[in-house]
């Protein structure tokens, strides 16, 4: 150990463990078989593959903050002298272990402490067969004014039962890491496959690598650490992560890692999200993208995919670009594996879901399982979508407003009523609406069978029953062919358009795989009277609801809103009955 000076018989001594007083541990099969954290937030690991504890002198990792010109951190660090001048935390509370160690129920442990106007609740959780841990630092602004802090965790890698070795680090996902030296044929030393890695969850960290006393150092200086690695080098070496948090007055700040340890050298996978567009009207669709990337040198299966969308949000079956459907639980969508992730490669799903018609920002939670003992890092909730405000109808003719861009909730007066089984009214509500072809700017008389086209506007229609009673719907974003029968009191949509004649050649050539623009042909609808839209493989039937449509090569899809939708699916021929929330994917005929 270069520059610790110490004799072999002390060398010795400083890595035997000792549970340090206070400290709380969880003991496992494995490979971490031991993950423990003192009451004043030391870290201390083993691992299966290694006779050594992971951190010099056991304990020579830890959580440190830096508050108000004060450096607060454990009493006692293993040659961690140079992590000074240095205020102990105060004692406030442990708890654990407790849970059954399975992702549903990971073990934890929960460690509080206090930093001057901080309190700081470190929550540390495993799930057995991994080879990570995970780290929740929450800090609590206690004070009357606003606080600013640097967090820091880090530590002194032993690696391999070595104190000497090199660095990685990982300008994609901010992860830093201390690698094992091995000697080569010739006698060089050089980096082999084993990795300790501190790997960020929270947003906004910086890293470093370099020797033990320099690491420690720049926590001792209360300065973030800055974003370096000497990773060719080889050193009795440490590393860590840092964030700068600014905390509100009586708020609380969160910050998530990960370390692991692995002696294959197998590093976390991540999980990006993304959503678009990322403003939407109550009612539109957004498609999320949930990829997820492999550092590694070896293909990754993931067992699973799980994705909890935003309150109020609803998937649209059948538009996943994964192999097959995902099983819906409430918000969450569980897509089954296998999933092969390439090695130094990336994978991809999407899929649309429905805004609610609550306003505001909404984030959406995603994560996965990998088979072979690696780890996906957990990712914090984003994808941000913000549901605008519902647009306020406003009367025709109120001074000011273009004609036939916004109008009232009945057909103008100067055109004729609309003729059960031959004609119905449309006034347009919004952007650009086709009848037969030529745009209509204001309201206008159209015989049944005529085609309507709102893939880009949306328009208001008016029918009528056989007894004369006017009844009306909005209908957006597709195009359709208006029907209706001779004593019918029901109005028919007929779906059109969307190339689905493509399906055939596509299931051939590219079964499971997105290429471009799907197939496909859809409408919205929003009305009280009686009305039907007609898809490929179903039909739906209304009165009084907010309902979507969608024919892919998958089937017709049908989803309500509001209100309630009967559904015949033709192929089956059964009938189902939907209500808010609940959708319905009638299969497409193989």
């Amino acid at each position: 150990m270069p520059g610790r000076r110490l004799t072999p018989l002390l060398v010795a001594l400083a890595l035997v463990p000792s549970a340090p007083a206070g400290a709380a541990t969880i003991t496992s099969p494995g490979p971490l078989t031991r993950v423990q954290v003192s009451a004043d937030l030391n870290c201390a690991v083993d691992h299966a593959g290694d006779s050594s504890p992971a951190f010099y002198g056991d304990t020579a990792c830890a959580t440190l903050v830096a508050t108000g010109g004060t450096l607060y951190g454990p009493a006692t660090i293993p040659a961690g002298e140079a992590a000074a001048p240095r205020t102990p935390f105060t004692r406030i509370s442990q708890v654990g272990p407790t849970g059954a160690g399975t992702v549903a129920d990971p073990f934890v442990l929960q460690t509080v402490v206090g930093a001057g106007g901080l309190r700081i609740t470190q929550t540390d959780s495993y799930v057995v067969g991994q080879e990570a841990y995970t780290t929740r630092v929450a800090l609590a602004n206690t004070g009357a004014s606003e606080s600013r802090a640097t967090l820091y965790r880090a530590g002194d890698c032993f690696l391999g039962d070595r104190d000497t070795g090199f660095g990685q680090a990982d300008a994609a996902t901010g992860a830093v890491a201390c690698r094992e030296a091995v000697k080569a044929e010739r006698g060089a030393w050089m980096p082999g496959p084993r990795v300790e890695q501190f790997f960020p969850i929270s947003p906004g960290s910086s890293y470093y690598e370099a020797r033990w006393d320099q690491v420690w150092g720049r926590v001792g200086s209360r300065a973030a650490f800055p974003g370096t690695c000497r990773c060719e080098e080889l050193l009795d070496n440490g590393a860590g992560l840092s964030w700068d948090v600014v905390v509100p007055p009586g708020a609380t700040e969160v910050r998530t890692s990960l370390v692991a340890f692995s002696p294959q050298g197998r590093v976390p996978l991540s999980i990006q999200q993304s959503a678009a567009p990322t403003a939407v009207d109550p009612g539109r669709d957004v498609t999320y993208t949930l990829t997820i990337s492999n550092p590694n040198t070896l293909p990754v299966t993931l067992s699973s995919i799980e994705d909890t969308l935003p309150e109020g949000f609803a998937y649209v079956p059948g538009s996943s670009s994964a192999a097959g459907e995902p099983v819906a639980s409430g918000r969450t969508l569980t897509f089954a594996g296998p999933v092969s992730i390439p090695a130094a490669g990336s994978a991809s799903i999407s899929f649309r879901a429905i805004a609610p018609s609550v306003p505001g920002e909404h984030l959406n939670e995603a994560s996965a399982q990998a088979a072979d003992g690696y780890t996906v890092a957990p990712v914090e909730p984003g994808a941000a979508v913000r549901v605008n405000e519902p647009a306020p109808t406003t009367p025709a003719g109120r001074p000011g407003e273009p004609s036939g861009t916004v109008l009232g909730s009945e057909p103008e007066p100067s055109i004729a009523p609309p003729e059960n089984a031959r004609s119905v009214n449309l006034v347009p509500v919004r952007g650009t609406v086709l009848v037969n072809g030529r745009p209509i700017t204001a309201a206008v008389h159209i015989p049944i069978g005529s085609v309507v086209d709102t893939s880009n506007g949306e328009v208001e229609l008016f029918s009528a029953s056989p007894t004369g009673e006017i009844q009306s719907a909005k209908f957006y974003d597709g195009s359709f062919k208006v029907l209706q029968e001779r004593g019918d009191p029901t109005t028919e949509l007929k779906l059109l358009g969307g190339r689905l004649g493509d399906c055939s050649k596509r299931s051939r050539k590219v079964r499971g795989r997105a290429s471009g623009a799907k197939p496909g042909r859809r409408v919205w609808g929003d009305g009280k009277g009686k009305f039907r839209t007609n898809g490929r493989n179903s039909s739906a039937s209304v009165r009084g609801t907010k309902w979507f449509v969608e024919d892919t090569c998958k089937g017709t899809s049908t989803k309500v809103v509001n209100g309630v939708v009967t559904v015949r699916d033709f192929a089956k021929r059964k009938t189902i009955r939907l209500t808010a929330g609940q959708s319905y994917l009638a299969p497409a005929k193989r």
